[in-house]
């Protein structure tokens, strides 16, 4: 029996996936931040309040600033709202406590277009609860491009699963935003 010949294969590097592509981003905007003044010793770390913990992407040494990253790449779709919401409402709860209340509290996005999309009663809260809703400057635009890629076939790929939990993120949405505005009326 004759012994088969290997060939050579030119292996295609795998995409990164999505997730892949966000801790990616998340990395690549701390290191960014960490180049202005106060943010340099920005590193993940968790941060009690009450008696629960919430893993925050950057924490100064002191705890006076405590950053979120959102790698989402153009306008926000309904999907990823209620995380930017959730957000907002976690730094509230933390600023709350005690020796907190001068925190700084931030949501970096890595596109302006993802921040800009944040309006209405969320931007509102944002600002009323003390969380600023920033850009991170000088973000690599060809990790960009990549997350804007990978969100497209995110959405491809999801199909009707994902126009379900879109809908029903929107119910729970507009409950929550029902439920702010009465509580404003109070």
């Amino acid at each position: 029996m004759a012994k088969k010949q290997k060939t050579k294969s030119k292996s295609k590097k795998k995409p990164e996936s999505l997730t892949e592509l966000h801790h990616k981003a998340v990395g690549e905007a701390l290191d960014l931040l960490r180049e202005k003044p106060g943010y340099k010793s920005l590193e993940p770390r968790s941060v009690d309040f009450g008696d629960f913990e919430y893993p925050l992407d950057g924490v100064n040494s002191t705890g006076s600033r405590m950053v979120e990253i959102n790698a989402h790449a153009g306008k926000l779709e309904s999907i990823d709202l209620p995380k930017v919401t959730e957000d907002i409402l976690r730094f509230a709860a933390i600023k709350q406590q005690p020796g907190r209340e001068k925190a700084r509290c931030e949501i970096y996005f890595v596109d302006a277009k993802a921040r800009d999309s944040i309006a209405g009663w969320i931007n509102e809260a944002a600002t009323g609860l003390g969380v600023s809703l920033e850009v991170v400057d000088g973000f690599p635009e060809k990790l960009l491009k990549k997350l804007t890629k990978a969100q497209k076939s995110r959405t491809k790929a999801t199909g009707k699963k994902q126009a379900l939990e879109d809908r029903l993120r929107k119910q729970i949405r507009n409950e929550i935003e029902t439920q702010y505005f009465l509580s404003q009326e109070a």
